[in-house]
């Protein structure tokens, strides 16, 4: 296993809830990635711009290939701003799911976990996930990585 591949990584230990069955129930799942998910990890550059319609997992799968990077490689700055707080909520409890189901020995210490923030110390990393209506995210801070969603969503 190639722990600093995505494409081995994710799949191996990201668990993913499933979408509700005929009785109306989710399950963790590992995340098996999508076709769409593994071109984008495949091509992606430092600056890509997506269309694309709804319920495709590329969220999702944008998510996990940048939570792999900041767990693989020290001092990683990542923001995820989304256009409203609910979706800002479900995307930080999405990467509290892949940082709670990984095994012991590939999860770093955590000392500060909020309502919108989880920082590494080893690591020298950290994740912000905010909506855009926050006045915070990005402010003072020298991003690696920055992952905006239904930008023209955003409020003005």
């Amino acid at each position: 296993m190639n722990l600093l591949d995505p494409l081995e990584y994710i799949p191996a230990y990201f668990k993913v809830l499933t979408k509700a069955d005929a009785s109306g129930q989710s399950f963790l799942s590992p995340m098996s990635l999508l076709p769409v998910q593994k071109h984008y990890i495949q091509h992606r550059t430092h600056r890509d711009l997506i269309l694309k319609g709804r319920q495709m997992g590329i969220s999702t799968g944008i998510l996990a290939s940048n939570f792999h990077y900041l767990l693989t490689n020290p001092f990683t700055k990542m923001g995820v701003i989304a256009h409203k707080e609910d979706v800002a909520a479900f995307l930080l409890q999405t990467v509290h799911r892949f940082y709670n189901n990984l095994p012991p020995e590939l999860k770093p210490e955590v000392d500060l976990k909020s309502s919108s923030w989880i920082r590494f110390p080893v690591l020298d990393a950290f994740i912000h996930i905010d909506s855009a209506a926050a006045k915070t995210i990005g402010r003072g801070e020298t991003l690696n990585i920055a992952h905006l969603t239904e930008v023209a969503q955003w409020y003005e």
